[in-house]
């Protein structure tokens, strides 16, 4: 479960900015997470909202918006959106979180150029995650 790791890389982040600021708390942090990060958007929140305990950030509300991904043909140049693509719904099958962040994950999928059928495809949006905003407590 890599919601787990990836929980604590963003509340040591979220922490660190609050103590920078002279923040008492932590309101809300508004996270994007690539749907190609193969993030479980309620297990990461729920992953935040356990490591918050006990810290700044306790209580805050974690806002996550899943962001669609895009794809490219490395052959033709086509792009599109994955709300287009029928086989992305097995994204959240686990045996592919190990291919988080290869090259391997269009291949994986079977993915294929909706204009010239080529399995050459790259994906271009929906594969990072970031936190968006912080709404802090100063003190």
């Amino acid at each position: 479960m890599h919601e787990l790791s990836l929980a604590q890389s963003i509340l040591d982040t979220v922490l660190e900015i609050a103590e920078d600021r002279g923040a008492e708390r932590v309101l809300k942090v508004e996270i994007r997470v690539g749907e190609f990060t193969l993030v479980n958007p309620e297990q990461l929140r729920f992953c935040l909202e356990a490591l918050a305990e006990g810290t700044p950030a306790e209580g805050a509300e974690f806002e996550i918006e899943l962001e669609r991904g895009r794809l490219r043909c490395r052959e033709c140049g086509a792009e599109w959106r994955t709300d287009e693509e029928e086989s992305l719904k097995d994204l959240q099958d686990p045996a592919l979180h190990a291919a988080f962040g290869s090259d391997e994950l269009p291949s994986l999928l079977d993915l294929k150029c909706p204009k010239c059928g080529s399995k050459s495809v790259e994906i271009r949006d929906g594969d990072s995650c970031e936190v968006r905003s912080i709404r802090l407590e100063l003190g």
